[in-house]
């Protein structure tokens, strides 16, 4: 039996749990992947998620690894911001007030949401080091608001307004599928 996260090979409502770790970051669509999870797990099954969340544009060209006599002066100075671009108060800066953005589209709509990911240029050639070959990066607060437009529950974070200030790329996901 042959497939894809974007086209899982089973049945609707087959699967008690389905998990992903380490694998979203890597499928080129990956609303769709989830649309799948979401089909061939039970009614108030589970799906577990792990991705690389928060892959950032730096690892394709090697950036964090590499010296600096590599690089042009472009480059010199996107390795030299890449410590800035990594703190919490910079991310803080931007990453607040998108996600009150989304969350107040997300009590506005009513509907189910689209999952809002960055697309990236992915190295296949050379292997600077992982997820230098991610084709996203995803926030994981997008994906507990594309669950929770759905009507499912995530049992490990504590609803969407404390869920906006939550930081960290090795957060999981663990929701439980309330299909009707």
């Amino acid at each position: 039996m042959l497939g894809t996260a974007t086209a899982l090979p089973f049945p609707d409502n087959q699967f008690d749990v389905v998990w992903s770790v380490f694998v979203l970051e890597h499928v080129p669509n990956p609303e769709q992947a989830l649309r799948e999870m979401r089909r061939v797990v039970k009614p108030n099954g589970y799906i577990f998620l792990q991705p690389a969340w928060y892959v950032v544009t730096w690892l394709a060209d090697g950036y964090n690894v590499r010296p600096y006599s590599d690089f042009t002066l472009k480059g010199k100075t996107i390795k030299a911001s890449i410590p800035l671009r990594k703190s919490l108060a910079f991310r803080g800066t931007y990453l607040i007030p998108i996600r009150f953005l989304r969350l107040l589209d997300f009590w506005m709509a009513g509907s189910p949401s689209t999952l809002r990911y960055r697309r990236l240029t992915p190295n296949y050639e050379k292997y600077w080091g992982p997820d230098s070959d991610a084709l996203n990066s995803i926030d994981p607060y997008e994906a507990y608001l594309w669950f929770a437009s759905r009507g499912d529950e995530c049992l490990n974070w504590s609803g969407p307004l404390p869920s906006l200030f939550r930081h960290g790329h090795l957060d999981k996901l663990v929701i439980q599928v309330k299909k009707r």
